[in-house]
């Protein structure tokens, strides 16, 4: 039996889009090619309604035809010919077991790797554990439970910050702008 935090979401159906069963897919991962690549060779993909969590055996749809248009994946999936075939797919999070991902790329991690790594400062000095990783528009944010009992923080996830990333030894090295921790 799968568990249902096994699973990492790369995209939602948003609706139906014409009357042969196609969807259109808004894409949560890192872009069309990321997307497809996660895919594999099988087109394997589960599926599950967005608004619930992921149960432990989440709908297996294997897609069949992948296209991509202004940002969206446009997908038909084997066995869903038609509009009706599909409309109570409206909604639904596509995801992938874990084990299934392709490798993230060079200085790239997924946000389920960096959940509770070890937060040190510039001097070496442990500040705390990523709790989660929160999407936000301009850029990921960690939100960081302190080790000090101090109240929860977020900071930015970018290269001005993050100066050192090590998944074996479950760290992260992060140079904290002034004040950030007060907000």
């Amino acid at each position: 039996m799968t568990n249902p935090n096994n699973f990492f979401k790369i995209g939602q159906i948003v609706k139906p889009r014409g009357i042969h069963g196609e969807v259109k897919i808004y894409i949560v991962c890192d872009g069309p090619e990321h997307f497809d690549e996660c895919l594999g060779e099988d087109g394997r993909i589960y599926g599950w309604p967005a608004d619930k969590p992921c149960p432990a055996e989440p709908l297996e749809l294997i897609v069949e035809d992948l296209r991509f248009h202004d940002g969206h994946a446009l997908v038909r999936f084997r066995g869903k010919e038609k509009i009706e075939d599909v409309e109570n797919l409206r909604g639904y999070a596509l995801g992938l077991r874990l084990e299934d991902l392709p490798p993230a790329g060079e200085e790239t991690y997924y946000f389920h790797e960096l959940e509770g790594l070890d937060v040190y400062d510039e001097n070496g000095i442990q500040i705390g554990v990523i709790q989660k990783v929160e999407e936000n528009p301009a850029h990921p944010l960690i939100v960081i439970n302190p080790t000090d009992g101090g109240p929860i923080f977020r900071a930015p996830w970018v290269s001005a910050f993050v100066h050192n990333v090590d998944l074996e030894k479950r760290r992260v090295e992060i140079a904290l702008p002034p004040g950030l921790r007060d907000l």
